[in-house]
């Protein structure tokens, strides 16, 4: 009897190892895809960050522009007189 509970003890806490051996991969690979996740919000972050700067960039050319425009508007008004 003490050696069928000890068998089953021992196979029972082999059990045990290998489900957590199991489980250990699976964290691991968890965390692997958390790894790329937090890369891929980085890089969209990053291109964010430039279409942002892109946009500023563009925004003050066109005010340039519409300035630029006024005043060749207000030079062709005065020479019309």
């Amino acid at each position: 009897m003490v050696n069928d509970l000890t068998a089953n003890t021992l196979a029972n806490v082999s059990n045990v190892l290998k489900s957590m051996d199991e489980i250990n991969k699976a964290l691991e690979g968890m965390a692997s895809t958390i790894q790329e996740a937090n890369a891929g919000s980085a890089e969209v972050a990053r291109s964010t960050t430039a279409a942002t700067d892109s946009a500023v960039g563009i925004s003050d050319e066109s005010r340039k522009l519409a300035e630029s425009a006024e005043i060749l508007t207000q030079l062709v008004t005065r020479f019309k007189l």
